[in-house]
């Protein structure tokens, strides 16, 4: 008996095995492509901040009240949104706040003089804020307030530096406040000055590199300004065009921080499924051995015929009984 092996592979493995194929990298491209659209949303939730961004002064609010009031409201800025920063410089005309608008933190209180005094707080907005905000004060007083609306600001940790603070108990022409030490690059410097005066003709001048942002009846001014690099700010002054008393405070703000390294997790999770992808492909070779069992039916089934054949002749000699016509033997009576 000869048993003959095929070298020729059965078109069926090969077609069961381009399917196997086709189906791995129609797998690979599947878990490809939920991994591009994962991070497609991972960056429309978690978008990467603009060059340039950054804490930006955007609207400000101011009141003054000529009259003596025993509390001072201001306006919230226009266009305020949930997470915007809001500072408020107040300067009174001799009373002091002794109550502030819920969720409200001060950042500083000149009061070591008896006029003016000055005060300054911060607030992050929520979704929800209302039309004006209001501090109560000790007694009637006459005094002036704004706030100044600010994005890209860092909520969990709004200011960068705390305050430094002057007070002029004497009538001088400037007032100086000592420099605040930033920790943060792009921070933004915040500060103000008030002075006792009620001459509408005493004008105030802020420090180079801030900018003017109010000036309430020539006697409270409010600036602000980009300190690019962290570092100190070194001090500020503002003059008046006559001597005055006179407080004054600085602080910064620090920027919201970025999110330009956390995409880099996302590209990770590709190399895994095209890994277990390509050694599947060494299974198919053991599908080969398969074409050897076709050949043994073959052999066997020609010698068991061949036998039965013969048998077949030795049925035909039945019809020898032939010999009996022998009833020929009647006519011998």
């Amino acid at each position: 008996m000869k048993l003959s092996i095929s070298t020729h592979q059965n078109p069926r493995s090969l077609t069961a095995h381009t399917r196997k194929t086709a189906g791995r990298a129609s797998l690979t491209a599947s878990l490809l492509a939920v991994v591009v659209v994962s991070a497609l949303i991972w960056l429309g939730v978690n978008p990467t901040p603009a060059a340039g961004g950054g804490i930006v002064f955007q609207s400000a609010a101011t009141t003054t009240n000529s009259t003596a009031v025993a509390s001072l409201a201001v306006a919230n800025p226009a266009g305020t949104a949930a997470g915007d920063v809001l500072v408020a410089s107040i300067a009174l005309n001799g009373a002091t706040v002794t109550a502030v608008p819920a969720d409200w933190v001060q950042i500083a209180a000149v009061t070591s003089i008896s006029n003016p005094k000055l005060y300054a707080y911060y607030h992050v907005a929520g979704a929800a804020e209302p039309a004006s905000y209001t501090w109560t004060l000790s007694s009637a007083a006459a005094g002036g307030g704004g706030i100044a609306r600010y994005s890209g600001v860092n909520n969990a940790s709004p200011l960068d530096a705390p305050a430094a603070t002057a007070a002029n108990a004497a009538a001088v022409s400037s007032i100086t406040v000592p420099a605040v030490t930033t920790t943060t690059s792009g921070a933004m410097l915040i500060g103000g000055t008030a002075i006792n005066s009620s001459n509408a003709a005493t004008t105030i001048t802020g420090p180079a590199g801030l900018t003017q942002r109010w000036d309430l009846r020539k006697r409270q001014q409010y600036d602000d300004g980009i300190q690019a690099a962290a570092g100190s700010s070194g001090s500020k002054t503002w003059t008046f065009s006559a001597p005055r008393e006179s407080v004054g405070w600085l602080a910064a703000l620090r920027p919201a921080p970025t999110a330009t390294s956390t995409p880099s997790a996302t590209p990770t999770a590709t190399p895994t499924p095209t890994a277990t992808a390509t050694p599947a492909s060494t299974a198919t070779p053991t599908v080969t051995p398969t074409p050897t069992a076709t050949a043994t039916p073959t052999p066997t089934a020609t010698p068991t015929a061949t036998p039965t054949a013969t048998a077949i002749p030795t049925a035909t000699a039945t019809p020898t009984p032939t010999p009996t016509p022998t009833a020929t033997a009647t006519p011998t009576p």
